[in-house]
């Protein structure tokens, strides 16, 4: 919340619609639970997100790995 200049309670709902929607796991703290849904989101609407979202979708290939 600190680090996106939002109340803890902002953070706290958005999680909750993340979770609802199966991207997010709240069992054990904040976990991605389908990594590869946000990144691609992320990339798509990267520029409606800010310059941070656009650098990020620049190097997303570093975050990125394929392990079958």
């Amino acid at each position: 919340a600190d680090a996106l200049g939002v109340s803890r309670a902002t953070v706290s709902n958005y999680a909750a619609d993340l979770e609802r929607a199966g991207l997010m796991s709240r069992e054990d703290g904040y976990a991605v639970a389908r990594p590869e849904v946000i990144i691609t989101l992320l990339l798509r609407y990267a520029d409606s997100f800010g310059a941070d979202a656009a650098t990020f979708a620049a190097e997303a290939d570093r975050y990125i790995r394929f392990d079958p």
